[in-house]
């Protein structure tokens, strides 16, 4: 006995041809980038665990396979840092922007001011200490001697209580 269901559908005979091409469902192109993204992002896992893996299986040489895994490798991390909002070029375009500050004659120091490009960091520190040193060479000291003082010194942290004087000295 045929049901509600089998009476609605209409029956394939030769009076009644299936349509030679049926219309295609209409898919949201967002969605297949998205589908496209999430493939790329699970292939991309995939490589980052099994490339290095297939690189330690024997026998282990260096050739153009191992060279092309590592490269995958490194294009696969790229991709998953790139889905994770993370940049994994960033290192290199911190050199590149040391690399162009050098080029216009200037470079960020440690503690943000400006330095010129091939300046020594330390040398104001050389500056201010080089007149100390010469006066106790002149006092006869040896050169161990001033070393063992200024480690002594270090020691006893005299000049982070030099630095609170002159704190206590401004207010």
């Amino acid at each position: 006995m045929p049901t509600q269901t089998d009476a609605a559908r209409p029956a394939v005979t030769d009076e009644n041809p299936p349509p030679a091409n049926p219309a295609p469902t209409s898919q949201d192109p967002l969605d297949n980038q998205a589908r496209y993204a999430m493939l790329r992002y699970r292939t991309s896992l995939g490589i980052l665990v099994a490339a290095p893996a297939l690189i330690l299986l024997p026998p282990r040489k260096m050739d153009i396979f191992t060279f092309g895994l590592g490269a995958s490798w490194v294009y696969c991390l790229g991709e998953v840092a790139d889905q994770h909002g993370r940049d994994p070029w960033r290192g290199f375009k911190r050199y590149e922007q040391l690399n162009k500050g050098k080029a216009e004659g200037r470079v960020a120091g440690t503690n943000g001011e400006l330095v010129k490009a091939g300046e020594w960091k330390g040398e104001k520190i050389v500056r201010d200490v080089r007149p100390k040193e010469e006066e106790q060479e002149e006092e006869g000291k040896s050169i161990s001697g001033i070393i063992m003082q200024q480690v002594w010194d270090v020691w006893e942290q005299k000049d982070r209580d030099r630095d609170r004087d002159r704190k206590k000295g401004k207010e």
